[in-house]
């Protein structure tokens, strides 16, 4: 009851009754699994009587919201941040040189004992200054980083590497050499830069899907599927035409059938006949493209278009 009444205090909006149960449903389990301290543990006992032998209000510290998925819904609940348990001692950041004391997440078993299954564990990291082994558990080593300093290396590693380099975001610990998987970068970035991340790594897979194809529109860099993928395809981001059969931009004025024939043979005028010839006796210069045939002499052909030195193997 003191506690619902420091949190009536606290603020103008108390919690739901929603957000009431999974706190205290929470404050339960972190209690039984050892990163809490007992409400009425005799380091807490500081509550004083008046002449009447009421007890006057608790003084709980900080109380913090955060959201956490209680039962698949998100939920914002308020932590009494007095009670948790803390690490024993005060750690300077290698890169800021700010010094904190931080919660004592204990082991990552017991960690995961404690908030599975009604509850995730993103909400935690929200609350430590430092990465916990209970939740980064593939980085073997001390964590002397703090979380902030972590989360600008991950946003501006993310901006030099781009889209095709996301998955390459390395730890800052020297002598680390791990990459941050997927759940790293959503437990240690910002939520803008874990929303770029994950944007990127969408459109990354996505792009192995045979419908997929990028613009091609000057400085648009955006991709979609095409589910009928027909051979003229709109980019949704720019409006601009391509063809989705060659990968090239629209070739106006021209069938694809027609613009094949020019780009491998140099016109789009040659009757079928013709056309399955060049295919089987000649072969294309690998700069300008005109058919060239090998009539004597070695394998050895060198086509006598401009582009000088343009060599190629006939049995090749």
């Amino acid at each position: 009851m003191l506690l619902r009444q420091a949190l009536a205090v606290d603020g103008p909006n108390p919690p739901s009754s929603e957000a009431l149960e999974a706190s205290s449903e929470l404050h339960m389990r972190l209690i039984r699994g050892g990163q809490m301290n007992s409400f009425l543990g005799d380091h807490y006992n500081d509550l004083e009587r008046d002449d009447e032998c009421q007890a006057s209000p608790c003084r709980v510290g900080a109380v913090r919201f955060v959201e956490v998925q209680f039962r698949n819904r998100t939920v914002e609940v308020p932590l009494f941040m007095r009670f948790f348990k803390m690490v024993e001692d005060v750690v300077e950041c290698a890169v800021c040189c700010e010094s904190y004391l931080d919660i004592d997440l204990g082991s990552s078993e017991n960690w995961r004992d404690t908030y599975q299954p009604d509850f995730d564990e993103s909400w935690a990291s929200e609350l430590l200054r430092f990465p916990s082994p209970a939740i980064i558990t593939e980085c073997t080593h001390k964590f002397d980083i703090c979380k902030p300093c972590i989360g600008q290396h991950v946003a501006t590693q993310l901006e030099v590497l781009g889209r095709q380099g996301c998955e390459r975001i390395g730890c800052p610990t020297l002598d680390c050499g791990r990459n941050y998987g997927f759940d790293d970068v959503r437990l240690l970035a910002s939520r803008q830069t874990f929303a770029q991340y994950d944007h990127y790594r969408l459109l990354n897979t996505v792009s192995q899907e045979p419908t997929f194809m990028w613009c091609l529109g000057q400085g648009c860099g955006s991709g979609q599927l095409y589910t009928h993928a027909s051979r003229e395809v709109k980019c949704e981001a720019c409006g601009f035409l391509m063809c989705f059969r060659h990968q090239v931009p629209w070739h106006l004025g021209l069938t694809c059938d027609e613009f094949t024939k020019q780009r491998d043979y140099g016109t789009s005028g040659l009757d079928g006949e013709t056309q399955d010839w060049l295919m089987g006796n000649s072969k294309r210069c690998p700069k300008c493209r005109v058919a060239i045939e090998k009539n004597e002499g070695c394998n050895h052909m060198s086509c006598k278009c401009p582009r000088a030195g343009a060599q190629s193997a006939a049995g090749c």
